[in-house]
């Protein structure tokens, strides 16, 4: 398998498509269109089928509902009706083809009289999470943080869940239960680089509260320092490194923070990237 296909193949794994900017959305449509039009040529069928559900998804961004409803026909062609993929991929269509109420009439049937949480847990898990995320707009946040909660006590592995739960008590200033539920994320996914980004971020707006402010700070370069570590040119890792290793008067990890974020700015070719970078080092001078 060619690097092409694999970064395609990763796109899908991490749902990546969900927040790629325009360009990058129109440039992998067309790359995945490229792909699939050369057939099963060096691919396996469960690699054919992802490239063809990411590229329904792309068809349904893009707004090109015929082009989604005939790769939606294919993929149940070969994996049939009954599938966690099938009825996630028909609920989305249904939504943007028909309306929000249809797709929650379609989810509402199969998880009252078709799915049953102990015997088709992935299944009834994203078509719950998908219905959520159609009602979210209709309740207000002690709703939408109780149905998450319900949700997280049936499948408490659920990493997605408890981001979400992460988010809603920040934006709702509760910092501790904030920094527990990131923490949740990354039992569930352990090598998560963002996820102990965001769980150091958070340790740093608690240290700005905090009367002791040292170990929430000691605890954010922790994390920060975890993060860089998986991923090296994580910059919001070595941001936070930065802020935070000042305030604890780290000479030498500030150095080194400033030296890879010099690096990053020197080598990468994003501007957002670079300037970021730029936005960081100048606020350390």
């Amino acid at each position: 398998m060619d690097i092409f296909t694999e970064k395609l193949l990763t796109i899908h794994r991490t749902a990546a498509w969900a927040v790629l900017p325009p360009k990058e959305i129109d440039l992998v449509y067309k790359e995945t269109k490229i792909v699939l039009a050369t057939g099963l040529s060096g691919l396996d069928n469960i690699s054919y089928m992802s490239l063809i559900e990411l590229h329904f998804y792309l068809s349904i961004i893009r707004g090109e509902d015929v082009e989604a409803e005939s790769l939606l026909k294919t993929v149940t062609d070969q994996l049939g009706e009954d599938s966690p993929r099938i009825h996630l991929m028909k609920a989305t269509l249904i939504q943007v083809t028909q309306s929000d109420d249809e797709a929650k009439k379609y989810i509402e049937d199969l998880l009252k009289n078709h799915l049953e949480i102990a015997t088709d847990s992935e299944d009834y898990l994203q078509m719950k999470k998908k219905l959520l995320t159609i009602e979210r707009p209709s309740m207000n946040r002690e709703q939408w943080v109780k149905e998450l909660m319900d949700l997280v006590e049936k499948f408490p592995l659920d990493a997605e869940i408890w981001s979400l739960l992460a988010y809603e008590y920040q934006e709702a200033g509760n910092l501790r239960q904030a920094i527990y539920c990131t923490e949740e994320v990354i039992l569930a996914i352990p090598f998560n680089y963002e996820a102990f980004g965001q769980l150091a971020f958070l340790h740093y707006l608690k240290s700005q509260t905090d009367a002791e402010p040292k170990q929430s700070l000691q605890s954010c370069l922790s994390n920060a320092l975890r993060s860089v570590e998986l991923a090296e040119a994580y910059v919001k890792g070595w941001g936070i490194v930065l802020k935070a290793s000042e305030k604890l008067n780290k000479t030498e990890i500030n150095k080194l923070a400033i030296r890879k974020l010099q690096e990053i700015q020197r080598n990468n070719g994003d501007d957002e990237t670079v300037n970021i970078c730029k936005y960081l080092l100048d606020t350390e001078n």
